[in-house]
């Protein structure tokens, strides 16, 4: 077997998996996901550019320790982004 004949053998498993056929077949199911995703981007997006900010002396009355806070959020974001 040549390469080929593995990644479609791979690619046809994952496109005839449930999950694939709930996400193709449901109405809302792609939309719901895409939009979980854009939630978990956003909350990781804006957290980088508020702690760079700071960072670079944006805020110069908020310490880098006080922006520790809100890391958490930020790896909340990702998990829920990935």
């Amino acid at each position: 077997m040549d390469l080929s004949a593995y990644r479609d053998f791979l690619l046809g498993l994952i496109e005839n998996s449930d999950f694939s056929v709930w996400l193709r077949e449901a109405d809302y199911a792609f939309a719901s996901l895409i939009a979980i995703h854009l939630v978990g981007a956003g909350l990781v997006a804006s957290i980088s550019v508020a702690l760079n900010l700071q960072l670079l002396g944006a805020a110069p009355g908020v310490s880098a320790r006080a922006m520790n806070k809100y890391l958490p959020i930020l790896w909340l974001g990702l998990a829920i982004s990935v």
